[in-house]
């Protein structure tokens, strides 16, 4: 019988994001399956079987650069059997480094995803680091010159709408993704407005929340989105606009 063990200080994380991010902890891993039965003649369960069985999780790592381009996984990236869904960093005026959350899911019963497999989808943005706090481009947003106003905190997000078929036997067949999407929320410190900042062409400020308060600054949030198309498809059309 092999029993469990009390483990202290032992997160770990088999997904490969990139030399300029140390790992820092993972989140709760789970593992759930699909439930399927049928029901008799008076509604109660005659039988049912499980299928599909997946496990999710999560890791979050630090960036270490203080200058230099950060690097963005891509989103759709399989690693070691797990599907990357969604990445998420964050910036905070009193943070040292940006933090970044990826998660995660693999397939425990049929044909697990391979490296490759699916469509992948590369972000846009590209934001420099900085010793401390957040810098004052971040790829969809950036300060003007001369504003008055500064900001809070900033989160980018990026994920793709991914598709599981199962089989004939209810276990994984096979997968794809499409739709990535990217979202940059950005807080300000002060009443912003327009002249304070400029948006990337191809976002849309889809939301703008202006705070004020009785004991502190008032704050003003954006929400920002863009749609973007997979690597593979924009490969494609850069190969025939230049005619190779």
């Amino acid at each position: 019988m092999a029993h469990g063990t009390v483990e202290f200080f032992n997160p770990t994380c088999p997904i490969t994001v990139g030399e300029d991010w140390d790992f820092q902890t993972c989140g709760p891993q789970q593992t759930a399956a699909n439930y399927a039965n049928e029901l008799g003649q008076h509604g109660d369960e005659l039988r049912h079987a499980t299928h599909g069985k997946r496990t999710s999780w999560s890791w979050t790592f630090v960036n270490n650069l203080d200058t230099g381009t950060i690097t963005i996984p891509k989103g759709g990236l399989v690693s070691e059997g797990w599907h990357v869904d969604s990445i998420q960093i964050q910036w905070g005026r009193d943070q040292i480094k940006p933090k970044m959350t990826v998660n995660a899911h693999r397939h425990d019963d049929g044909n697990p995803h391979a490296a490759g497999s699916c469509r992948t989808y590369t972000a846009t943005v590209a934001i420099d680091a900085v010793a401390f706090g957040v810098p004052a481009d971040l790829g969809g947003v950036a300060l003007a010159s001369g504003a008055v106003v500064d900001f809070r905190s900033a989160t980018y997000t990026l994920q793709v709408s991914h598709i599981d078929e199962p089989g004939r036997d209810g276990s994984q067949l096979a997968g794809e993704n499409h739709d990535g999407v990217e979202t940059l929320s950005v807080e300000f410190t002060g009443d912003a407005t327009a002249d304070d900042y400029a948006i990337a062409a191809g976002w849309t400020n889809d939301q703008k929340t202006t705070t004020p308060s009785n004991t502190a600054a008032t704050t003003t949030s954006l929400n920002l989105i863009h749609h973007i198309s997979n690597d593979a498809d924009i490969a494609a059309a850069s190969s025939n606009a230049s005619g190779t």
